[in-house]
């Protein structure tokens, strides 16, 4: 009486995931509990705190939560001397604002300062009234990370204006009113 040789009954499909959302990859074989072994682009995975390899009777499944850009690869299940494989990618999440510009009144000679902040590090442009500005003379523009900022020294009755900030393809939008002294 010979054993049935294990065979993949639902192999590994490409898929793609959102950044930020969990990666879930399961295949299943005609035995149950039969051990497994995972691998992305030929190196063997192993269990952490974000990747997560179980076996449920015949269905064997990695987890990998709050996918990233680097999770892109092949990955590969080898269940005795069988393999399936998926490509995986993971499509970028778009930048967000998480902190919109906020509208300011300052007196004449008082610093302007305007900041946004984002979801991920990015780059970021400014405007002021629909014109883009540079970061010289009194302005100085910043980006730490996700935060971006835009200071003016000194204010100006002509720097009352409408200002703007796009990263990616948001915009946060502020008004300046300056006072004069």
């Amino acid at each position: 009486f010979s054993e049935l040789p294990i065979e993949i009954t639902k192999p590994l499909k490409d898929t793609e995931v959102p950044e930020k959302q969990s990666l879930v990859l399961s295949c299943e074989v005609n035995k149950e509990d039969v051990p497994s072994k995972w691998q992305k682009n030929g190196t063997d995975l192993v269990e952490s705190e974000t990747v997560h390899l179980t076996v449920k009777g015949c269905v064997h499944t990695l987890t990998i939560d709050n996918a990233s850009l680097e999770d892109e690869a092949v990955y590969k299940c080898l269940i005795k001397d069988r393999k399936t494989s998926a490509r995986v990618s993971v499509k970028e999440a778009p930048v967000e604002i998480e902190k919109q510009l906020a509208n300011i009144q300052v007196t004449e000679g008082q610093e302007i300062y305007l900041e946004c902040q984002v979801s991920k590090p990015c780059d970021a442009t400014w405007y002021k009234d629909g014109n883009k500005v540079q970061a010289e003379g009194r302005f100085k523009i910043k980006s730490d990370g996700t935060l971006h900022s835009l200071t003016l020294d000194e204010a100006e009755l002509e720097d009352q204006a409408e200002y703007s900030v796009k990263v990616g393809d948001q915009v946060s939008k502020a008004k300046v009113l300056v006072e004069g002294q």
